[in-house]
């Protein structure tokens, strides 16, 4: 985890190649692994990792997000976007599943949809800047 917060990738691949060894189930190792291969450039295959979470785990928090912003930063709004849902349902009171889609919806234009989820989040986290942002954004669409 160090060395993966200091752009160490070599050292902390091989970190996590140990810590796998050890346990390939443990979900904290596979989030980090994932996490890694995403500063690494490897969408697709963190995507998997994530997967692999969620196939244990279909409601865990942490590879949910992930997984959300994965598929986005991969160009698939479609997945991102069943995955921030899916997040929202299993954790009502989390504003980070608004803030993601208020943020896709925006980027697609869709401000109507975008107001609608900012608001949502809005509601669970009313000092959240970027929710406030992002809702006055949608509000004054062009």
């Amino acid at each position: 985890m160090i060395r993966m917060n200091n752009r160490r990738s070599d050292g902390a691949r091989t970190d996590l190649n140990d810590a796998l060894a050890i346990n390939s189930t443990d979900p904290n190792s596979l989030q980090l692994d994932g996490d890694l291969l995403i500063k690494m450039g490897h969408t697709d295959e963190a995507i998997a990792v994530y997967k692999k979470i969620l196939a244990m785990d279909p409601k865990n928090r942490f590879a949910l997000t992930s997984i959300g912003y994965a598929s986005r930063a991969a160009g698939r709004d479609q997945d991102a976007e069943k995955y921030f849902e899916r997040l929202a349902q299993a954790y009502p009171t989390l504003y980070v599943p608004w803030l993601a889609l208020g943020d896709m919806n925006a980027s697609r234009h869709e401000y109507a949809r975008a107001e609608s989820d900012y608001a949502k989040g809005y509601a669970l986290a009313p000092d959240n800047a970027l929710l406030v942002a992002g809702g006055l954004n949608a509000t004054l669409r062009p």
